[in-house]
């Protein structure tokens, strides 16, 4: 039997002073997007080596913005849409999508 899984996957990636990314962890989305989630996760971060986060891109989660200035007082967060830019792709007409040649 096939089911569904409705929970998400929170995905932390960095990029470091030097350009280099790295992909931090993925997280399943069952305990919530509050502070006391998010600072158990930025925690966990913190304690495998990440001394410093001077700047925090997010997608507006509740409760990230309070959990990261307690792990990194500093870091500035910088709030952006990332959900209305995936779900644009909904508005593209038909016509627009190329199908691959048949092989």
């Amino acid at each position: 039997m096939i089911s569904t899984i409705t929970d998400s996957v929170m995905a932390g990636m960095t990029v470091t002073v030097e350009g280099h990314r790295d992909i931090l962890g993925l997280w399943i989305g069952d305990g919530g997007e509050g502070a006391k989630y998010w600072l158990q996760v930025l925690t966990e971060i913190k304690n495998r080596g990440a001394a410093d986060v001077p700047m925090l891109v997010c997608d507006g989660l509740t409760g990230l913005p309070d959990a990261v200035n307690t792990v990194w007082p500093a870091t500035i967060v910088q709030p952006v849409s990332f959900t209305s830019t995936l779900t644009k792709s909904d508005r593209v007409p038909p016509f627009a999508i190329q199908t691959p040649p048949a092989a």
